[in-house]
């Protein structure tokens, strides 16, 4: 190596060690999302882990003198730095020169993240022939990244079945190169029957490969069917050995998983207390569902002291996070001034997220403030319209509260079918109320 490529080496080698730290946030392009079956796409490249400290402003300037020296690895991690905002101002259209620079010199890495810039027209103008170009260019030089995101790419651009024969090939490539998301990716599609017949077996494979290699989410999706027995022997503490290992490795739901086997005692002994620490885990990771558990235990006081403002609280963070059982919750408390003050209006605006998101008991809830005139202005016909989606949401007391309006309207040949529906559910009145329209 010559006398120039050895410094612009060590300048490199310089800047890795002042950026590089576990918690990194090299790899994280933005606008790279939505195009895997589940969860956010994730750089090929785990963070390096040095003793030096990290000062990114530092690094950046290494980087600069690396790059400008004609190091492409060094202009694709200035790239990266200008693309998240760490240690210099975050600029996407100075991230794509530089990542189609190091591109340009050869570095596979730059030509997959500027391939992805041009897909969703971050940076640079939106070129999704170009930017599937590039992928294609990465892929050839071997870059598990950029093949990765090229199946991504044909699985979203075509609906053809050439182009999901193409994107599940270049999946499988990734796969068999040890490049875990690949694998959790075709288990997804093997496990939902997304462009083919599901076949739970090689799933559980896929998912195996790819859990063994630190993807969470594979470890989780493992766990489920390990659970349920589907493509495998039902092994309800293998399932939670996964879940913890998912749990481990940062995944929201697998805690919140996780929580319910300790919460019901399902391959694990029993701990309700161990349940609580989970969801509370999940929830403050963002997931809705382990807020709504969480919540539900202060609610009853199982597992933690019962705080019945606590859980209201808890209840509105899972509806905020998505979670409609979250809304529904909360808007009971409101109604009911458990927890909270008494509102009748909120309880309204909460069943109505609930319901539009369908969640069928919100449903039946929103009909009868509506039906009573609480919250909101008595109105017959918003009743009968939320009873209705409850009832075709399969909630029996929608069906039933549909059936009373009919009837005290006189029209009985309608509520007959609705009485009889809401008691094959189980609501006991409206078997009673079948029996008096017979008579």
């Amino acid at each position: 190596m010559g006398s120039d490529a050895t410094s612009r080496a060590v300048v490199l080698a310089v800047g890795v060690l002042l950026f590089a730290t576990a918690g990194s946030a090299l790899g994280q392009v933005p606008g790279a999302t939505g195009r895997e079956p589940r969860g956010a796409r994730q750089s090929a490249a785990e963070p390096v882990t040095l003793a030096a400290p990290k000062d990114p402003s530092k690094a950046a300037a290494f980087y600069q003198t690396a790059c400008d020296g004609g190091n492409a690895q060094a202009c694709s991690q200035l790239a990266l730095m200008y693309s998240t905002g760490d240690g210099v101002t975050r600029d996407d259209g100075k991230a794509a020169r530089l990542f189609e620079k190091a591109c340009s010199a050869g570095e596979a890495s730059g030509c997959s993240r500027i391939g992805l810039m041009y897909i969703d027209g971050v940076g640079v103008g939106r070129d999704k022939a170009k930017g599937t170009r590039l992928l294609g260019q990465a892929c050839a030089a071997d870059q598990a990244r950029g093949c990765f995101d090229l199946a991504l790419t044909y699985e979203d651009a075509s609906a053809s079945p050439q182009g999901k024969v193409k994107a599940a090939e270049l999946l499988r490539q990734t796969c068999a190169g040890g490049y875990a998301k690949s694998c959790y990716n075709i288990g997804v599609l093997y496990d939902s029957g997304a462009n083919r017949p599901p076949n739970k077996g090689v799933a559980a494979e896929l998912y195996t490969i790819a859990c063994d290699a630190g993807h969470s989410g594979a470890c989780r999706n493992l766990a489920m069917l390990y659970s349920r027995g589907e493509g495998v022997a039902p092994d309800k503490a293998r399932a939670a050995q996964l879940l913890q290992k998912a749990c481990d490795g940062g995944n929201g739901p697998g805690c919140c998983d996780l929580g319910k086997a300790y919460d019901r005692g399902e391959g694990v002994a029993q701990d309700k207390a161990r349940a609580a620490q989970l969801y509370q885990k999940a929830c403050d990771g963002g997931d809705g569902a382990g807020c709504l558990s969480l919540g539900r235990m202060y609610d009853k006081g199982e597992g933690a002291a019962q705080d019945k403002a606590k859980a209201a609280e808890l209840y509105r963070k899972a509806c905020d996070a998505g979670e409609t059982g979250g809304c529904f919750a909360f808007g009971t408390m409101c109604e009911y001034a458990d927890g909270v003050a008494q509102d009748n209006a909120k309880a309204v605006l909460f069943y109505q997220k609930a319901c539009d998101a369908g969640h069928a008991t919100g449903c039946d809830y929103l009909g009868k403030m509506h039906a009573k005139g609480l919250g909101a202005p008595q109105d017959a016909a918003k009743a009968a319209q939320a009873y209705k989606k409850a009832c075709d949401g399969g909630d029996a007391g929608g069906c039933y509260d549909l059936g009373t309006t009919y009837e005290s309207g006189a029209d009985k040949d309608k509520a007959a079918p609705l009485y009889q529906k809401a008691c094959s559910g189980g609501r006991a009145e409206a078997c009673k109320a079948l029996e008096r329209l017979k008579q």
